[in-house]
């Protein structure tokens, strides 16, 4: 793990032989685990851990997003909200579909805004207010005739003033 793991709490790394030298080394019975490599084994069930190694394990993914792809399938959606904040983009894209809201919406706030237009339909309000409040200027009006009214005061507070009169008759006055 060397110093990519330094910050990872001692219970997911595990003195492993990742070299014949070390067995050679060790000579006929490896009494002393000392001078083994520690290797980082994430558990796939990230609550069993207390909330500052939880924190602890948030930052290492962020810092090595590769490790991190591994728990977008996960069946809980709060690993899955975790992996999504730092998984490479491209392993993010299918999660557009993802069956919670809380998952969506953090996609829709790392996807390149043309991308994220994909959810300007969707059926959370909070992932809609996400993705009025990323998209190009030009793409805003596509949004003004959302249901819900605070995806409506989004848009008209990012619209340019020359296109507010298409939401002049709204109902909401907060709009």
């Amino acid at each position: 793990a060397g110093a990519d793991g330094e910050d990872l709490p001692q219970s997911v790394m595990f003195p492993t032989v990742t070299k014949a030298r070390e067995l050679f080394n060790a000579g006929a019975v490896l009494a002393d685990r000392a001078p083994l490599r520690r290797v980082i084994d994430l558990p796939v069930d990230l609550d069993a851990f207390q909330a500052e190694d939880r924190k602890r394990i948030d930052r290492f993914l962020k810092r090595h997003p590769q490790h991190a792809e591994r728990f977008l399938q996960d069946e809980f959606w709060e690993r899955r909200a975790i992996a999504a904040r730092y998984a490479p983009l491209a392993a993010i894209a299918a999660l557009v579909a993802d069956r919670d809201e809380a998952v969506r919406r953090v996609v829709a706030s790392r996807l390149a805004p043309e991308d994220a237009a994909a959810l300007m339909r969707d059926s959370d309000r909070e992932v809609r207010i996400t993705v009025a409040q990323r998209l190009a200027p030009e793409q805003l009006l596509k949004m003004a005739g959302d249901a819900d009214y605070m995806v409506r005061v989004v848009v008209a507070r990012r619209l340019s003033h020359g296109k507010l009169s298409r939401l002049a008759d709204d109902p909401e006055r907060e709009v």
